[in-house]
């Protein structure tokens, strides 16, 4: 596969699964990640999640300023606003945390929860649970098998999701990958 696979590309590898591509190419880590899937769906219902309200892309640059706040360098694409999947938490009219989807697709009925951020001055309150279980209650109406991904070592992270109803399934190496000039 080296000859159609790309110079420079970004891989989420099980783990030990370097090795194939080390001998072509240079692996640069970017941590430890587990995947998390929503087991118990019934565990949403014990949260109000009222206060969180639908973003759309007219909440673009609210959105972009958030991310540079609490979320630098995150991957965000815009064009996912479209899935009417993202919502947000505002407090003294400043959008303060928010949660959308990376995958989204009604045809075969799967979701990525994504881009889950809460501004630093803000974090500690249960916003990033909040808008987390709304976009879970909200794909639900449409989809039957939602997922996420999170950095081993974020373990307030991991805590605020199984309290959701996920656990993790399995893990992998994030990296990037770039190939060996001879």
């Amino acid at each position: 596969m080296v000859p159609i696979l790309p110079r420079r590309f970004d891989a989420h590898l099980s783990l030990g699964l370097e090795s194939i591509l080390s001998g072509h190419y240079t692996l640069r880590p970017h941590g430890r990640h587990y995947k998390m899937a929503l087991t118990d769906k019934s565990l949403l219902s014990n949260f109000d999640t009222s206060r969180a309200a639908g973003l759309s892309m007219s909440h673009l640059s609210e959105i972009i300023g958030l991310f540079k706040k609490a979320y630098p360098g995150n991957f965000f694409e815009p064009k996912m606003l479209e899935t009417k999947q993202y919502y947000g938490i505002r407090q003294s009219g400043e959008l303060v945390s928010s949660a959308g989807v990376h995958v989204y697709s009604r045809r075969y009925r799967v979701a990525a929860v994504g881009n889950i951020n809460t501004h630093p001055d803000y974090r500690g309150k249960g916003y990033g649970r909040t808008v987390t279980a709304k976009v879970c209650q909200s794909l639900l109406r449409d989809i039957d098998h939602i997922g996420l991904n999170v950095k081993a070592d974020n373990t307030s992270a991991i805590k605020c999701y199984e309290k959701l109803g996920f656990e993790v399934i399995d893990s992998y190496g994030e990296f990037e990958v770039e190939f060996k000039s001879s």
